[in-house]
């Protein structure tokens, strides 16, 4: 294991300092809310996500089973849609153990107290000291435009973003130490970010992860060594366009045999 880029622990700083200062300042940012019993404020929540979450939550309470069709909304569409939020998400038990409006809200604390966590933990696997580190991790907590996610109720994006520096700790861990376990600890982390059922904030945090896995294998050795990398996409996109226009082609044809075929069954 690369123990280099861990630094030794340093003296006169608590372990459990940094959890205690992203506690206190998550409690202070919601204070309104924790110390209330109302619903954490979402232009999106009120108009889809308490609807969604509700429905989830008492069909599974009512009914012992998992709702796979929604008969409410355009109609009827399946449940496992996205239109639905974070079904397979950890945090949705929340909504069967406690208010549903309730556990929306603290879902997003919880998320926003685990960004400050992941961040120090990311930016110690980088080989910042502790203080740097806590520091690190309380901008990233406090950053407007992720606390900002809040307001509209986004939490698919939050979540995404929360779990963003977690991602690259597993992936740095995993390419500095090629075992299992670290490997099963990247997949269960990509995992989340698949259940938080906001696909393309994921998909970019897989791609920024892939990045940083392939920047730690070569390494950066300047300009000269992307040439074979601009050489091969250069042969990949001449390949790829015309797999493209064949595809197109393809799709022409289908079509309009499609169409000939309703034709002739309607004369």
């Amino acid at each position: 294991m690369d123990k280099s880029a861990a630094p030794p622990l340093q003296p006169g700083m608590p372990k459990s300092l940094p959890a205690a200062v992203y506690a206190v300042l998550t409690l202070v940012l919601f204070r309104a809310f924790v110390a209330s019993n109302d619903m954490l404020f979402g232009t999106d929540t009120q108009l889809l996500g308490y609807f969604a979450r509700k429905f989830y939550a008492d069909f599974v309470t009512g009914a012992h089973t998992f709702p796979f069709w929604d008969p409410y909304l355009l109609g009827g569409l399946p449940f496992v849609d996205a239109m639905h939020g974070e079904i397979f998400y950890p945090t949705t038990l929340l909504s069967f153990v406690m208010a549903v409006h309730r556990a929306m809200g603290w879902k997003l604390v919880l998320h926003v107290f685990l960004a400050g966590i992941f961040m120090f933990m990311w930016l110690r696997r980088l080989g910042a000291s502790r203080e740097a580190s806590l520091w690190g991790g309380a901008a990233y907590l406090l950053a407007p435009v992720f606390i900002s996610l809040v307001y509209p109720g986004h939490d698919g994006k939050l979540f995404v973003t929360a779990l963003t520096p977690l991602l690259f700790w597993a992936t740095d861990r995993a390419v500095a130490d090629v075992r299992l376990a670290p490997y099963a600890v990247l997949g269960g982390v990509v995992a989340l970010l698949i259940f938080s059922a906001h696909m393309q904030l994921a998909y970019f945090a897989v791609w920024g992860a892939v990045g940083w896995a392939l920047y730690r294998l070569f390494g950066w050795k300047g300009p000269a060594a992307l040439l074979p990398g601009l050489a091969l996409f250069a042969l990949l996109r001449v390949a790829l366009g015309g797999m493209v226009g064949l595809a197109l082609f393809a799709v022409v044809v289908g079509s309009q045999l499609l169409l000939r075929r309703r034709v002739a069954i309607a004369v």
